[in-house]
């Protein structure tokens, strides 16, 4: 690019081909207020997106710039770690896994982003794509300014005592044994070995003593991974709430192990329509029993 006197930086002085390289060097570096800027501007950015207005073809090109630059802003971020920044094999694995992972969630992620929509419309907001990439930049802004503070916290070890591992729930147990029973396809058999090790992973006092529609495993990671190593499992785990609204559970699928357990509404169901602007999973404070579960295999 060439750089002229017409050309002002951010306090009114002229801008050289010098201030220029130092803008995109702060603009790359995560320690500065730069990097923040630009990296909300994209968050936003991708947020102003409907996957559900593209073709098949458009939301897989999506998902796949959207892992793209996840791996990219990550990569970045990984430049703070003294114990990564020389390790380049240990950096290209971390991305490999977090791109991959990101695309294999894709579908789940625009089911989420349309249910969001959909609550803030039937909540009167006008444009809800709009609200959603306004405060996903200002979240995305204040998480980086929040990171440096809690980066010291974690060096000093006061927060060393997390995670901590709690044993899986019973119904938990016999639901994921379920899932993973329907099906001997899509490394069923490698899940099935990792499943008996599983812990229940916590982050926080709240997340182990309320219940959540989101659980986080951790299993022996010495056994053989499944294949594909990120994915969301083909079987889903449904039942009715109490309010009678269609719940279904999924089973993630990171790393080649089983990581994650969600609930989320059955989606096109006209027992969402009562609800207005109200989450329908607010009654569910409890796993089913086995015997309240049907599991449905993805076909195509």
């Amino acid at each position: 690019m060439q750089w002229n006197a017409t050309c002002r930086s951010a306090d009114g002085h002229p801008m050289t081909a010098s201030t220029g390289k130092r803008l995109l060097a702060n603009v790359v570096d995560p320690r500065r207020i730069e990097y923040g800027v630009a990296s909300s501007v994209v968050v936003g950015a991708l947020s102003l997106v409907d996957p559900a207005k593209l073709s098949l073809g458009g939301r897989l090109a999506f998902r796949g710039f959207t892992a793209a630059v996840t791996g990219g802003l990550v990569l970045l971020e990984l430049r703070r770690s003294d114990a990564l920044r020389d390790n380049p094999i240990a950096r290209a694995g971390i991305i490999a896994a977090l791109v991959g992972t990101t695309f294999g969630l894709g579908e789940l992620s625009e089911r989420i982003d349309a249910r969001i929509v959909g609550v803030l419309r039937r909540a009167g907001v006008r444009r809800p794509r709009l609200s959603i990439a306004v405060a996903s930049a200002a979240l995305s802004l204040a998480a980086y300014r929040i990171d440096p503070a809690q980066t010291e916290a974690d060096h000093d070890g006061s927060d060393g005592d997390w995670p901590r591992f709690t044993p899986v729930d019973p119904a938990v147990r016999a639901l994921v044994d379920g899932m993973l029973s329907a099906t001997d396809g899509h490394g069923a058999a490698e899940l099935r070995a990792h499943w008996p090790s599983a812990r229940v992973e916590h982050w926080s006092d709240d997340d182990e003593r309320v219940f959540s529609r989101w659980l986080e495993f951790s299993v022996d990671e010495s056994l053989p991974r499944a294949v594909p190593h990120d994915a969301t499992f083909p079987v889903r785990a449904r039942f009715l709430s109490s309010a009678g609204v269609p719940v279904e559970a999924f089973l993630l699928v990171s790393g080649g192990r089983p990581r994650s357990l969600l609930l989320d509404v059955v989606p096109d169901t006209p027992e969402l329509d009562g609800f207005g602007g109200d989450d329908p999973l607010d009654d569910v404070d409890s796993w089913p029993p086995i015997d309240a579960v049907a599991f449905i295999l993805d076909t195509a």
